[in-house]
């Protein structure tokens, strides 16, 4: 019988040459396969081929045969590889390693900054941001940088000078008008939060750079969440139903638009939205959305529909709900009803009347 060689699997998975990969390193001493490695490390632009990168970049860093400017490269890119496969302590290593040969190295620099952002120590990354400003003034990454890491060390002022300064750079750069409506918002002031979402908008549409972004940060959810902020919620679901064309599924979209539509009372289009999320996503991630489900359809006096939704989102959350359900309507006045983790007709009985008391409702909502 074959055994199954885990190596060989990825190999070909990746649609790679796993003769070619494998002697990468150890034909070290032959010149083509150092040239091969050279190419592949520094060259190559997929990253889809980072089995082999890899270890090529390993094979010419250790051949000692190239300048410091490419082997600051080849630290980089090593760097870039091992972060996609979780190996952040190495991730680090390579970059910090890079800066040390290259101080110029303006693609190290700006990778360690976003880690420190990530990391929370605000003021490494300012320094990576500000050191990459002085070797490329024209950067706006490195001033948005900049501002960020300002904006969270509380220096507002001195973060929207530097968001200015990367739209003047970049105008198409929409990431900074977030920025800066962040900072307008932690200041008071609504009316420039609101213009500068509106310009990261405009920005976002002449960028069309697809849709890698986290999407909390879509600037059109972000000016939702402020309108309904100032009690303009029809414009937040506007906002919203605009995020929900564009980008279809969209979880945060749904979620906010739904919690809007039920603020203004229209209960039909919040549930329909609560099914569009129970629709795309998976058990039993959909138990909350049949609580809130059942409690719009109480609301709008769909009983037997409300019934309906709360049993199915009991049976999703199992045990732990129905002793949580049980706890609510004995303190609702159902002193009778057994609190056992059992969902017994007594219990779907005094269900049903609590779903008919607005009163008894209040907290059907997310027992979970």
């Amino acid at each position: 019988m074959l055994k199954f060689n885990h190596r060989v699997f990825l190999a070909l998975v990746a649609g790679i040459s796993l003769t070619s990969s494998l002697d990468i390193r150890a034909n070290a001493g032959n010149g083509s396969n150092l040239d091969e490695a050279r190419e592949l490390c520094l060259n190559t632009a997929s990253v889809k081929r980072g089995i082999r990168i890899a270890p090529a970049c390993t094979l010419v860093i250790e051949s000692r045969q190239l300048d410091a400017k490419q082997q600051a490269r080849a630290h980089v890119r090593r760097g870039d590889v091992l972060q996609r496969r979780g190996k952040f302590y190495e991730t680090q290593n390579d970059w910090s390693k890079a800066i040390t040969i290259d101080p110029g190295n303006v693609p190290a620099r700006l990778l360690l900054a976003r880690s420190d952002l990530l990391a929370n120590q605000y003021e490494s990354a300012l320094s990576h941001y500000r050191q990459v400003v002085r070797l490329a003034p024209e950067n706006a990454e490195a001033h948005h940088g900049v501002g960020m890491a300002l904006r969270r060390m509380g220096d507002f002022n001195q973060a929207l000078d530097a968001f200015d300064k990367a739209i003047q750079i970049d105008p198409i750069f929409w990431k900074p008008h977030v920025e800066a409506a962040k900072v307008y918002e932690q200041l008071g002031d609504i009316e420039m939060a609101l213009s500068s979402y509106a310009k990261a908008v405009v920005a976002y549409r002449s960028k069309r750079d697809g849709h890698f972004f986290i999407i909390w940060t879509h600037p059109k959810i972000q000016r939702a969440i402020l309108l309904n902020m100032i009690n303009q919620t029809r414009d937040a679901i506007v906002d919203l139903t605009s995020v929900i064309e564009q980008l279809g599924n969209n979880y945060n979209a749904y979620a906010l638009r739904a919690e809007f539509y039920e603020a203004i009372g229209d209960y039909q289009r919040a549930a329909a939205d609560h099914g569009s999320m129970i629709g795309f996503l998976a058990e039993p991630a959909t138990g909350g959305h049949y609580f809130a489900r059942a409690r719009l359809h109480q609301k709008q006096g769909s009983f037997d529909a409300a019934i309906a939704d709360m049993e199915t989102a009991i049976r999703l959350g199992g045990v732990q709900s129905i002793l949580k359900i049980q706890v609510l309507l004995k303190n609702s006045g159902f002193d009778d009803l057994e609190i056992d983790g059992k969902y017994t007709v007594d219990m779907r009985h005094a269900l049903k009347r609590c779903m008919k008391s607005a009163s008894c409702t209040k907290g059907l909502s997310s027992p979970i």
